[in-house]
């Protein structure tokens, strides 16, 4: 009895590890971003379908700005990092937030994606590849 007790146990402690590891659990007050880089795939042919990078999570919002450099209007991203992941194509990235507006942005040719995080959300954010 003894020894069917402990391989229950067992089995019941690596269901818990398994379901805590398999999903991001998050306080009612914040939110959660999860996504991957997409790969450039120009001729279709790419695989995996996602790519390595760094992704960094930015506060505030894209804005229109004048460039004296470029003589044009570009887009100018929040400076304040709040945090910074480097992902795989195998793993992709998850961020657990404040509520609040954000920028998910990356150096390459990934397009920044702005967001807007409310208490309880669960966001799935691919970054957009601008190779083409």
């Amino acid at each position: 009895m003894r020894r069917w007790r402990r391989l229950l146990d067992g089995v019941l402690a690596s269901i818990v590890a398994v379901s805590l590891t398999a999903a991001t659990i998050a306080p009612a007050t914040r939110g959660v971003v999860t996504g991957h880089l997409i790969a450039c795939d120009a001729l279709g042919l790419t695989h995996p379908a996602y790519a390595d990078g760094m992704v960094s999570v930015l506060r505030g919002e894209i804005r229109l700005a004048y460039s004296d450099k470029d003589n044009a209007v570009v887009e100018a991203l929040p400076t304040e990092v709040v945090a910074r992941q480097s992902v795989s194509a195998d793993n992709g990235y998850t961020f657990i937030l404040d509520p609040g507006r954000y920028v998910l942005a990356t150096p390459g040719p990934w397009i920044s994606t702005a967001i807007t995080l409310n208490p309880g959300d669960h966001l799935r954010v691919d970054m957009p590849n601008g190779c083409i």
